[in-house]
């Protein structure tokens, strides 16, 4: 009897405190002053395979689809990770300059900004900024980190930005 009663409260526990896995969708806003071209989203959560998505263009003032990109996440106590995105993107009078997002924490250009339940409700928006800062909003939180620029060289690039 006393084995019964462990099993039922130790399953009730597990299912309480179970990570479960949610989705939103996310959109992005171009808030730059200039047009965007050749846009990247990247969404990983914790090490689990990266999301991404790929926009050809979006005018200055224009928001992105919401059925374009939804990324996967966990909620709940089991969850262990974290909830990390790169942005970059170029402007058509830029030459090879490539912009993107750059956070100053030794996350390898990735910015932390955790989902939570509530995100699922509404999308969350990465803002591109004409301060050179890049913004990401959802129902739960606020998260913000610079945006940098590099030259692109075609003919001995050295590295990638889109893995």
């Amino acid at each position: 009897m006393k084995c019964t009663k462990l099993a039922t409260i130790l399953a009730m526990v597990a299912k309480f405190a179970a990570a479960e896995t949610r989705q939103t969708c996310v959109q992005v806003k171009n808030k730059s002053g200039k047009p965007l071209t050749d846009l990247w989203v990247i969404h990983q959560y914790s090490n689990e395979d990266k999301e991404k998505h790929h926009w050809d263009s979006v005018p200055d003032g224009g928001l992105t689809n919401s059925a374009d990109m939804n990324v996967t996440f966990n909620t709940g106590f089991g969850r262990f990770g974290a909830d990390w995105w790169h942005v970059n993107w170029r402007h058509p009078d830029d030459g090879y300059k490539i912009h993107f997002s750059d956070p100053d924490d030794g996350s390898d250009g990735f910015k932390k900004h955790t989902l939570k339940v509530q995100d699922t409700a509404v999308c969350a928006v990465i803002q591109i900024n004409s301060d050179n800062v890049v913004s990401f909003t959802s129902s739960s939180s606020l998260s913000m980190t610079k945006a940098s620029q590099m030259e692109f060289n075609y003919y001995n690039p050295g590295w990638v930005i889109v893995p």
